[in-house]
């Protein structure tokens, strides 16, 4: 299970930022137009956070607005921050396909303190997206401002002449899309994807594809196949360029089942699994994963079948594992398997209301345990007595810490490592 060091235990969210004026929630597609709001108004009383460990995703950027056009409007429309507050970590164009214009950018940013309106959302947990309206060089525009960070998030830019590879990160079970790859280390914002990899392959482009596993309080019955058709129809809105993933735990599994899928399509689909070169996976359960202590938190709900799917017993991953191999046994894709050799704190089976604290989330009180196994990581390459398979490779931390890397971390070489071979092959 793939858990953030952003919002601490189990449950990824991260915070909402405003920009110009704040309108209702809404959908991004077939929204009425914002109306026009006075500007916000600091409260007289409140109390206020030293620092936002807070990432946020601000979309609809205008594509002629740089990182110090950015700070200053955010500054203008919240009186309690200044430029200073605000530290843009990532602009980039969006996701579009072949032909089209990339339109406006897409950007996640920091806030040294969280402005006093956003400080109260995030606490109620009343809102996962905003509707941002304001007007830039004289023309009205809508941005969008969202803490799930579904879909598609570029995380750097490369030119068109040494644009030569995509790479997708996939995050993993009751996780967040953008928190999963983090530095763990407080106050810490470095988080390797965006700051680290762009510069070791200036020739790739890095994306961030995100979609809710949440498994508690959830009404969401959607199948690992799902998610899988919902990753590929993402995929084909993007320029055709050679592929890489980089998976984190169910991240895997989602990805495996997409290309079974495209193997089993029509002629049209195949061309799209033609395109990847191979992929790095970590802890990604091919043979199950220790469920026990998650059912105690969805029992009943929608989303238990989710893990049934992900358990040992299951045949529906023995079979995708058959499916997956037969595709992958070539010299065209390079796979690497990543497996930890820590143990992850659980929640108390059969206490779990016990255990939710007032925020929603739940403490991990429960016994330490091995999530996913190293045969289950590395999909049975790996024998105990057995000579050492190149393909595998251990990390020493536990099933959620193995993709947090922190700045100048060791595995950060082995994995680029990894990742220069795949490019290289």
């Amino acid at each position: 299970m793939g858990a953030s060091a952003i919002v601490t235990l189990a449950i990824g969210v991260i915070g909402a930022i405003g920009l110009f004026a704040i309108c209702r929630p809404r959908s991004v597609l077939g929204s009425p137009p914002c109306p026009k709001l006075a500007p916000y108004q600091t409260p007289e009383k409140t109390s206020r956070t030293p620092r936002s460990k807070f990432t946020f995703r601000l979309r609809q950027c205008p594509s002629t607005a740089n990182d110090q056009a950015l700070r200053r409007l955010l500054s203008e429309f919240f009186p309690d921050i200044a430029p200073g507050d605000v530290c843009i970590r990532s602009l980039a164009k969006n996701v579009a396909p072949a032909g089209r214009d990339p339109g406006p950018n897409v950007a996640t940013l920091t806030f040294k303190k969280l402005p006093l309106q956003i400080e109260t959302e995030v606490q109620n947990r009343d809102k996962n997206e905003w509707a941002v309206c304001g007007t830039w060089k004289g023309k009205p525009c809508e941005l969008i401002l969202d803490m799930h960070f579904h879909g598609m998030t570029p995380l750097n830019d490369v030119g068109e002449r040494r644009h030569k590879f995509d790479c997708i990160a996939i995050s993993g079970l009751d996780s967040h899309p953008f928190g999963s790859w983090k530095s763990k280390r407080d106050e810490d914002t470095f988080m390797w994807l965006r700051d680290a990899l762009p510069r070791l392959r200036p020739d790739m482009r890095t994306i961030l594809y995100g979609y809710d596993t949440t498994l508690t309080e959830s009404n969401s019955f959607k199948s690992i196949k799902d998610i899988a058709w919902s990753l590929i129809e993402n995929l084909k809105c993007m320029k055709p360029k050679p592929l890489v993933v980089i998976a984190h735990s169910l991240g895997g599994i989602i990805f495996q089942e997409a290309l079974v899928g495209l193997d089993k399509d029509e002629a049209a689909e195949q061309v799209l699994l033609n395109y990847v070169r191979g992929g790095v996976f970590f802890g990604v359960p091919s043979k199950g994963m220790e469920t026990d202590a998650l059912r105690a938190m969805v029992d009943g709900e929608p989303t238990e079948q989710l893990l049934d799917d992900l358990s040992i017993e299951s045949t529906y991953l023995n079979k995708l594992d058959d499916d997956f191999k037969s595709i992958a046994s070539g010299e065209k894709m390079k796979l690497f398997w990543a497996y930890e050799t820590k143990t992850t704190p659980t929640v108390a089976v059969g206490q779990p209301e016990k255990y939710r604290r007032t925020d929603g989330y739940f403490e991990r009180s429960g016994p330490h345990k091995v999530l996913v196994s190293r045969e289950s990581a590395t999909g049975g390459r790996y024998s105990p007595t057995g000579p050492r398979s190149a393909s595998n490779f251990p990390i020493d931390e536990n099933h959620s810490d193995m993709v947090k890397f922190h700045n100048g971390d060791s595995n950060l070489d082995v994995v680029f490592n990894k990742l220069t071979q795949i490019c290289n092959a």
